[in-house]
């Protein structure tokens, strides 16, 4: 009888042990996936700046929040392309140059300087949306949009 009733303890004791130590583990995953499955509003670095690539092909880059049915980026910033010479072409006969020389240029331009007048924020689909990555505080984009914040 005492030993039934001390293996009867024992297996209790076993079966609060493990759903002690296994609660926390479970409750991580759990809300490791509840971030992801619900828009990952926990992954963004709330202080560092992200990049948002859209199913149009652009990449806009901004400070990223995470709405009900839209992301908000704002700070932003989009690349754009020149052509290094193409004035120097237009003026000369192109038979003279050789056009293979001509360098793409690549300017981080901020949002707001177009002809509509945006507002420094823009308002996403989240549909419309790829991906997006939080960027490294040492890369060239961050490097480049901190000079201009700076006024460098």
């Amino acid at each position: 009888m005492i030993g039934m009733r001390t293996s009867h303890i024992i297996n209790k004791l076993a079966k609060v042990l493990f759903w002690r130590k296994s609660l926390p583990l479970i409750g991580g995953l759990a809300a490791i996936v509840v971030l992801f499955w619900f828009g990952g509003n926990g992954v963004v670095h709330k202080d560092g700046w992200q990049a948002v690539f859209l199913d149009n092909g652009q990449v806009y880059f901004g400070r990223l929040a995470i709405a009900d049915d839209f992301y908000i980026l704002k700070q932003v910033y989009y690349l754009q392309s020149e052509e290094n010479g193409k004035e120097k072409l237009d003026q000369i006969s192109t038979s003279s140059v050789d056009i293979s020389q001509k360098e793409n240029l690549t300017k981080l331009i901020k949002l707001g300087k177009e002809i509509h007048g945006p507002k420094d924020a823009m308002f996403i689909q989240k549909s419309k949306i790829l991906f997006w990555e939080n960027l490294k505080d040492d890369s060239s984009v961050v490097r480049s949009i901190k000079d201009y914040e700076s006024g460098f």
